[in-house]
């Protein structure tokens, strides 16, 4: 797979009750497989930063100096869950602060990545460098999706982005 992003690893630490919002779709199974996907899709970007293995991680962000309105009004997701920096590492994820640059540009992507956290899965046991091979992916998608609904387990109740609807609401008003 070829990575869309590159992804630079920032010299920070954040303290154990420090929010942390991460992004979710609706609580579906179509949406949950479409986390998967982006999951299977990032994995070789992390290729090189960490080590020479392959990452899965899911994009978060902190609220370190900054407040939780001014994420949500860039996050372009209908749907976000809460949690804090230590009950994410208590229940065994690293969260590394990442910076991610996209092959396309994205200004709200940009705009966030001062707050831009990387918990990666758990996935010690997967030996797989590359996800080239249908096989792989497939293996690949069942080892991380029990560890994918942990982790989003973490960051319930799922909480509706009122922000991101009064968006949807007023642009739909001006299109008619």
């Amino acid at each position: 797979m070829m990575s869309y992003f590159q992804i630079l690893i920032r010299d920070e630490q954040l303290p154990a009750d420090t929010t942390v919002l991460l992004h979710l779709g609706s609580s579906d199974e179509r949406s949950f497989k479409k986390k998967l996907d982006n999951l299977l899709r990032g994995h070789d970007g992390w290729i090189g930063v960490l080590d020479d293995a392959g990452r899965f991680a899911v994009s978060a962000y902190a609220l370190n100096q900054v407040d939780e309105v001014t994420i949500l009004r860039q996050m372009r997701h209908g749907q976000y869950g809460r949690s804090t920096v230590g009950d994410v590492r208590d229940a065994g994820y690293r969260m590394l602060p990442t910076s991610i640059t996209l092959a396309r540009g994205d200004n709200l992507i940009r705009d966030l990545q001062p707050y831009h956290y990387s918990i990666l899965l758990r996935t010690s046991g997967l030996q797989i460098r590359l996800l080239d091979e249908p096989d792989e992916l497939e293996q690949a998608k069942q080892f991380i999706k029990p560890d994918l609904r942990r982790l989003l387990g973490l960051f319930e109740p799922t909480l509706d982005n009122d922000w991101r609807v009064a968006q949807e609401g007023s642009s739909s008003s001006t299109s008619t």
